[in-house]
């Protein structure tokens, strides 16, 4: 809990339902957790002792266990893992410049105002964009386009972090058939740049 601050951002996890939360206090080994939007506490469990929560510290993702109750104020985390574990990366990503398309989804799943912008990087789990975006959206529709001729990739992705005027999203809900593309993608512009650095 060392590398938690009062007030910070994180990602609290019990199997596939995920809650974005603000931390509301810190006392020893956990955490009360204010989810950012108040209705998504009812998605986790009463209780459960295979939480998991995620946040940002030093630039890096980082992961730690635990269990969690759901109180009158709020949600308790209380870690279980002595060792903070780092979040690694399951798949490449590579930098290129994509089109994007960007939709806010209200709690109905009305569209708002679609914002174009592009990929800073891209990989099969998320997605780097030139953008700022507001953690306290409901929900976000993304639209990427692909070299390939086929349509855009879309899915909902989730906000994870904010580095200036970027924004790390990651993929909720995407198909395995669009994870395979982009997993074929990033493969196919590595080998490209491999290549090309042999041939200098």
């Amino acid at each position: 809990m060392k590398r938690l601050a009062v007030e910070q951002e994180v990602a609290l996890s019990v199997g596939d339902a995920t809650v974005d939360c603000r931390v509301a206090a810190l006392c020893g080994g956990e955490a009360a957790l204010a989810p950012l939007d108040p209705a998504d506490s009812g998605l986790l469990p009463a209780a459960s002792a295979g939480a998991s929560l995620v946040f940002t510290h030093g630039g890096r993702l980082v992961m730690l266990r635990g269990r969690v109750r759901r109180e009158d104020d709020g949600l308790h985390f209380t870690v279980t893992d002595k060792v903070t574990v780092e979040q690694r990366r399951r798949y490449a990503r590579v930098e290129v410049a994509l089109p994007v398309m960007l939709t806010p989804l209200g709690a109905d799943g009305t569209p708002g105002n679609p914002v174009e912008t592009r990929s800073f990087d891209v990989s099969a789990d998320g997605v780097l964009v030139e953008a700022q975006i507001s953690p306290t959206l409901p929900r976000l529709r993304l639209s990427l386009e692909l070299p390939d001729g086929d349509p855009p990739v879309e899915c909902d992705v989730r906000l994870i972090r904010q580095v200036g005027w970027r924004s790390a999203l990651r993929y909720s809900g995407i198909s395995e058939c669009d994870r395979e593309r982009l997993k074929c993608f990033v493969a196919e512009r590595k080998r490209d740049a491999l290549m090309a650095r042999r041939e200098k």
